[in-house]
C-alpha cells in the first residue's frame, strides 16, 4: 500500500509502488480509509482485469467519495452517506459482487473541465504500462511531483483520456470508505 512521507506527496508514493512492479503486472492504489469487504475480492479483481484486457485502469463503487461530488458515478448510493455500520455494507458489497461481478462501464470520457465527473481515487487498479505512459516527459509535470492528495485522481482520471487509454468503472467491486467520518479534513 503507497504511503506517502511527511515531505512527498501522494503521486511520489504511488509511483515509488508503481516502478516496483514489471511491466505486464497491475498495481492496487488504495486510500488509507477504504476497505474491501467479499473476502475473495483479489480474486475478482483479477477475473475483472482477464474479461476487460480493452481496459487499463479501473476503480470501484463505494459507498461515498465528498459532498462535492454528490452525483459520482462510483457512488452505489445503497446506504445512507452517513451509515458506518459495516455489517450492512458487507450484504451490499455481496449482493453487488453477485449481480455485477464482471461488469464494468467505461468512463474515460466522464472526465470535462469544470464538471466533478473525474473518478474518486478510493480504489485504482493500473497497469504499469499505463502508469509509465501517463508520467511521460511529454507531460508538464510527473504525477509523482503533486504534493496535494485530493487532486491526484483526477490528474490520473484526464490523463489516461489525454493518452487515449481506457478507464473502467467495476460495478461488481464495492467498497466501504470511511471518508471524513469524524468531519475533520486529514489530508490536504
Amino acid at each position: 500500500m503507497p504511503y506517502a512521507k511527511e515531505n512527498e506527496g501522494l503521486g511520489a508514493a504511488y509511483h515509488n509502488c508503481m516502478l516496483r512492479l514489471h511491466q505486464h503486472e497491475w498495481g492496487l492504489l488504495c486510500d488509507y480509509d477504504m476497505m474491501f469487504l467479499p473476502s475473495d475480492y483479489m480474486r475478482q479483481l483479477e477475473e475483472v482485469i482477464m474479461a476487460n484486457p480493452e481496459y487499463d485502469c479501473f476503480t470501484v463503487m463505494t459507498n461515498r467519495i465528498s459532498k462535492l461530488r454528490p452525483q459520482a458515478m462510483q457512488l452505489a448510493k445503497v446506504l445512507p452517506f452517513d451509515n458506518h455500520n459495516i455489517p450492512e455494507h458487507y450484504t451490499e458489497a455481496l449482493k453487488i459482487q453477485r449481480d455485477k461481478r464482471l461488469n464494468v462501464l467505461g468512463i474515460t470520457n466522464k472526465c470535462e473541465e469544470g464538471i466533478p465527473a473525474t473518478m474518486g481515487g478510493v480504489a485504482i487498479l493500473i497497469k504499469r504500462t499505463a502508469w509509465d505512459i501517463i508520467n511521460s516527459t511529454t507531460e508538464p509535470a510527473p504525477l509523482w511531483t503533486f504534493k496535494k492528495h485530493l487532486t491526484i485522481d483526477g490528474k490520473i482520471h484526464k490523463r489516461l483520456k489525454t493518452h487515449g487509454l481506457k478507464l473502467g468503472l467495476m460495478q461488481g467491486v464495492y467498497v466501504y470508505h470511511r471518508y471524513r467520518h469524524d468531519g475533520i479534513v486529514h489530508v490536504k
